[in-house]
């Protein structure tokens, strides 16, 4: 099972750490702060408006280099990057680990998603490492499901959306009819658990009918990262299709 730390913004994972600014103090979210006390933190302040910072090219290198002494092939999966330049940061890294190993195999992958998104597209990624395909055959199958990532979600006000300068993109899609056998189903929460144990009943009592469809809903809490622009009460759904392996 995949070490959920490897979800970008869960900070238990040196690449996936962003630091947070909050009122002039950095903190590295899930070393010097939970998420939980990161939501609570922001509930208890409201009208402040945390920032968040991307891992260094140096940081990526740290990381790369560990693996790459070793003989071990890289998959990095980054943040959507219309949301981060993170993905800026490995591909530099990168560039500068086959400056001394000419041989490393790394790649460097645009998730396109956020949050429970990425989530289910990085277990993916593990789940086609587990069956041991080539790095490069596995990039290739999950480009094919990247495209077919969907979320939504709601949250107790628009202030963060609006500070962060995330309202006003909107898009949607329309489907006559997809195959849920094909899908893996995320639900996302924030700090609200009663709010979220209501929801995901009724997400279960929508999709009742398709239950022998559906091999389980998957429950991510949504990280500090995406938290400073919904703020600390979303909510949502996350639907993404399985790789055809």
């Amino acid at each position: 099972k995949i070490d959920p730390g490897h979800v970008f913004g869960t900070g238990t994972h040196e690449t996936t750490q962003l630091c947070i600014e909050l009122i002039e103090n950095y903190m590295k979210e899930g070393v010097d702060i939970s998420v939980e006390d990161f939501y609570q933190m922001m509930a208890d302040r409201a009208g402040t408006f945390p920032k968040t910072s991307m891992p260094s090219v140096q940081d990526y290198v740290d990381v790369f280099e560990k693996y790459v002494k070793d003989g071990v092939p890289v998959l990095c999966i980054c943040l959507n990057a219309a949301f981060s330049g993170s993905i800026q940061s490995a591909m530099n890294a990168k560039n500068q680990i086959l400056e001394d190993y000419p041989e490393a195999q790394i790649e460097v992958v645009d998730s396109e998603e956020v949050t429970a998104l990425q989530g289910m597209f990085v277990e993916e990624a593990c789940r086609l490492r587990g069956a041991e395909l080539d790095l490069k055959e596995a990039v290739k199958l999950l480009e094919e499901i990247r495209p077919t990532g969907r979320i939504f979600f709601t949250t107790n006000d628009l202030d963060y959306l609006q500070h962060g300068g995330r309202i006003g993109r909107a898009a949607y899609i329309e489907a006559d009819h997809i195959d849920l056998k094909e899908y893996r189903i995320g639900l996302e929460c924030g700090l609200d658990k009663e709010e979220f144990g209501k929801f995901e009943e009724q997400v279960k009592a929508a999709f009742r009918d398709y239950e022998g469809e559906i091999k389980r809903f998957e429950v991510f809490h949504v990280g500090a990262t995406i938290g400073v622009h919904t703020g600390p009460y979303p909510t949502g759904i996350a639907l993404l299709k399985r790789c055809r392996y």
